[in-house]
This record gives structure tokens, sequence and C-alpha cells, in this order.
């Protein structure tokens, strides 16, 4: 993966995918992850996500007894500088439902 460009300051929007490279260090993403949480911790920038994304980073944890990664999950993405979005269950099905059609 290449490097990313990230603003001067402003609000990112982190889906589920480079939460979980991140906090699961993979090698290929994980690396190039790391100036977003950066500037996020330093206030440069804001990182938003939603409650989908929490609720998307549990299921491996929970699914496989991991209850420990559930909690690092729910600790970053709770009580850390991120902000999770509020959403609805309409636009969460929506969400889910559009997501699950690009794999098919």
């Amino acid at each position: 993966m290449g490097s990313l460009s990230l603003p001067a300051s402003g609000v990112i929007y982190i889906d589920t995918a480079p939460i979980i490279y991140s906090v699961e260090k993979h090698p290929d993403y994980a690396p190039s992850l790391r100036p977003v949480w950066a500037a996020s911790k330093s206030g440069a920038i804001q990182v938003i996500t939603s409650e989908l994304a929490l609720l998307e980073t549990l299921v491996g944890p929970l699914k496989h007894g991991d209850s420990e990664l559930a909690d690092v999950y729910s600790e970053l993405l709770t009580a850390t500088e991120m902000r999770l979005l509020k959403t609805s269950a309409e636009a969460d099905a929506y969400l889910r439902e559009e997501r699950d059609s690009w794999d098919r």
C-alpha cells in the first residue's frame, strides 16, 4: 500500500477495515495508517466513524471468544479522541446490505 495524503486539519471518516488493520497490525496496511492516528492524537485532524463500525469490529472477536480484543475495539471507538457517529437501525441495515452486495 502506498502512503496516505492527509489534510493539515479537518475531519476524516474511517471505515471498519482500516480500524481492524490498525488494531490487528496488518503488515501491509497498518504502517500506512499510523500517520492518521498520530495526527488524530495530536489534534491536527479529527477522526470519525459510525456505530456500525463499532458493531462490525466486535463481530470477529466475539465470534472467536476473544473478549480482550473486543475490549480493545470498544475502548478505541468509545473512549479515545475518535468520534463515534450515531446511526439508525434502518441506515445500518441499508449500509450492511450495500456492503454485502459488493461481495456477490
